[in-house]
């Protein structure tokens, strides 16, 4: 039987063959926009996509919207008008269907995949958001890096915070997180056709970022090139049925679906959504005995699930040393400034930035020459209150720019603007304080005193 829009109604019974959970001694760092990203679900499909950077996305995206409302379709990424669910909130509207569905992926060869990342995100000096933020992230900006360059970098940083584009899939499918019920190979198209079609889906065709980046392999590898990939995306090989083998682009065995509680996606939506503490708390119970790749300290410290003394302990581990991660150490240092420890704030802060290889403004622009005027006279004193200060200053660290904030003057377009320029993954819209990058509290802002004094202010009116 099929529903209404053509979908499975109820799901074909769990006959794949499993693999052991995928054991790894690096703990997942979860950011929630990109879990949230990553999550394609349609309401009675009994299907969740998660979205692969890079491996036919496009086309998945345009094959399951058209299954459900042709009429509506714009383009595969099209947020505003697309029928998948992507926001928490709305993911938890139809919490027993997404619980209960089959989920599925794309994935590509290591090889392929990383060449077409840099031929359609940075060789052409654009590349979107995901162009933007590796020219901040690695300060290249004003030049295009070789191929072999590139590969250095990205394999500097740790997997998980890479932009989706560049990042090993293992962990942008969160593989040792999930329960699969298929994962297709892009090499192989006929074959998801035909999972597809058991769902009376048709296969769509939509490749505006095709690169041909497997006939081009030869021509941009090195030998040295070869052994980077094998060795930072030596996880996908393996998940994945990939041989290492560059002259072996088809993969020679499927890719392993790991023996998970299918609860784990569900857990994790509900420890990110706007939920009862309680459903939080027993969620991050059951992940604690699920899901071991994960980092469950730093995702109970993100979504302000950890007590004073679990915070204490970690904020202790941090200056012994013991934790590694840049973007953890940072975490801790905006949890310590909210509880008025500034100077273990001050010391996790540059703790974060001594781990950040190539820190976003570590060199910035020369300040241009300014034609200045005399202050306006006026009889009239500034009451200045703080708050209104406080909601105006919009200052990322390391930056190098202060934005104050004017509304009803193209403030929310300059906010997306800044946002996605230092972390596009995370952008959920403009005014949301909680997960933006921008210091907003006066204690936060004093962190960087040196910097923000130095700092070019702008507004726009």
């Amino acid at each position: 039987m099929f529903g209404k829009f053509g979908f499975r109604k109820k799901a074909p019974a769990d006959t794949v063959v499993r693999s052991p959970a995928p054991e790894t001694d690096h703990k997942i760092v979860l950011l929630g926009g990109k879990l949230e990203a990553a999550i394609h679900h349609i309401p009675g499909s009994g299907l969740v996509y998660m979205n692969n950077a890079k491996s036919g996305c496009s086309s998945i995206k345009k094959s399951l919207w058209m299954s459900k409302s042709p009429s509506s379709f714009t383009q595969p990424h099209d947020k505003g008008r697309s029928p998948f669910r992507h926001m928490f909130k709305k993911i938890m509207l139809d919490r027993k269907q997404f619980e209960t569905a089959q989920v599925f992926t794309m994935v590509r060869n290591p090889y392929t995949r990383v060449l077409s990342a840099y031929l359609d995100k940075v060789a052409t000096g654009k590349g979107g958001f995901a162009g933007s933020h590796f020219r901040n992230r690695f300060q290249v900006k004003g030049r295009i890096p070789l191929f072999s360059e590139f590969l250095e970098l990205i394999a500097s940083e740790e997997p998980e915070l890479l932009d989706q584009h560049f990042a090993p899939q293992f962990y942008t499918t969160l593989h040792p997180l999930i329960c699969y019920d298929f994962i297709g190979h892009i090499e192989e198209m006929e074959k998801v056709g035909s999972w597809l079609e058991s769902w009376k889906i048709p296969r769509e065709e939509f490749r505006p970022h095709a690169t041909n980046a497997g006939q081009l392999v030869q021509q941009h590898y090195t030998a040295k090139d070869y052994d980077r990939v094998r060795t930072y995306f030596a996880a996908d090989f393996e998940a994945f049925g990939y041989s290492d083998d560059p002259a072996v682009i088809a993969p020679i065995a499927p890719a392993k679906l790991p023996d998970i509680p299918r609860t784990n996606l569900s857990d994790l939506v509900t420890v990110f959504a706007p939920t009862a503490e309680r459903e939080k708390e027993a969620a991050i119970d059951r992940l604690s005995k699920n899901a071991a790749a994960l980092d469950l300290d730093y995702l109970r410290l993100d979504n302000g699930l950890m007590g004073q003394a679990d915070i204490s302990a970690m904020i202790e581990k941090a200056e012994q040393g013991e934790i590694k991660s840049w973007r953890v150490l940072e975490r801790l240092s905006e949890v310590a400034a909210d509880g008025g420890q500034m100077d273990k704030a001050g010391s996790l802060k540059l703790a974060a930035e001594e781990r950040l290889a190539y820190r976003i403004g570590k060199s910035k622009p020369p300040v241009p020459e300014i034609a200045r005027c005399a202050p306006p006279a006026m009889d009239h004193k500034i009451v200045v209150i703080g708050e209104k200060l406080e909601a105006a200053i919009h200052y990322i660290s390391g930056f190098g720019l202060v934005y104050m904030n004017n509304a009803k003057s193209g403030c929310s377009s300059i906010k997306k603007s800044l946002w996605t320029s230092v972390s596009p993954s995370d952008f959920t819209h403009p005014h949301d304080k909680k997960r933006s990058p921008f210091r907003y509290q006066f204690e936060r802002i004093v962190l960087d005193r040196d910097q923000l004094e130095k700092a070019q202010a702008f507004t726009v009116v």
